[in-house]
């Protein structure tokens, strides 16, 4: 069984925190997502037959990305491969990124389990990630997120500079409260 991973590098910016491979230029989306489609296609004969148990979509940020770029990748590896009934689908997202439809249409596109960056509940500890939304943007999200997929995960930062001890374990607590599938730290 196959379980894909596929690096989706766009980023609105830069996170101090960050060490993963990005690209900050939106522009080469479509450009990435023909290359990826040509990579898929060079390996049609590797691919051919094989039976899919998970894909996940990290990054960088994947909820940057227009969904159909998603959407048409995976129509081109359904052709090649079939995927288990039991197939997760895993989704990398930004709080921002999410409105209602949003989640929707990764419904609709077969995302089984959504990642949230959340990182913190603490307005200034966001501020000093450089992240773009706010605790209650985080808190409602999350939540959303929880009424509508299988599988949730929540992603938390400890150990930022000028952090406390109650600074993370309220962090904690805020993402405990939101009875999240799977917390990351």
């Amino acid at each position: 069984m196959l379980s894909l991973y596929v690096h989706i590098p766009f980023c609105a910016s830069r996170c101090c925190y960050c060490d993963f491979f990005l690209v900050t230029r939106l522009d080469h989306i479509d450009r990435f997502f023909k290359a990826l489609s040509s990579e898929t296609e060079l390996r049609r004969n590797e691919l051919a037959g094989k039976r899919v148990g998970a894909i996940h979509f990290g990054g960088g940020t994947p909820s940057l990305v227009p969904l159909r770029y998603i959407a048409a990748w995976l129509d081109q590896v359904s052709r090649l491969c079939s995927f288990s009934d039991a197939v997760e689908i895993a989704f990398e997202a930004n709080p921002e990124d999410l409105g209602e439809d949003a989640m929707t249409e990764l419904l609709g596109i077969g995302v089984t389990r959504l990642s949230l960056g959340i990182q913190s509940f603490s307005d200034a500890k966001l501020r000093a990630l450089g992240r773009r939304h706010t605790p209650k943007e985080a808190c409602e999200v999350t939540a959303r997120a929880i009424s509508l997929f299988p599988s949730v995960s929540v992603d938390l930062i400890c150990g930022v500079p000028g952090e406390d001890a109650s600074i993370w374990e309220s962090d904690l607590a805020a993402a405990l409260a939101l009875r999240p599938h799977h917390l990351s730290v």
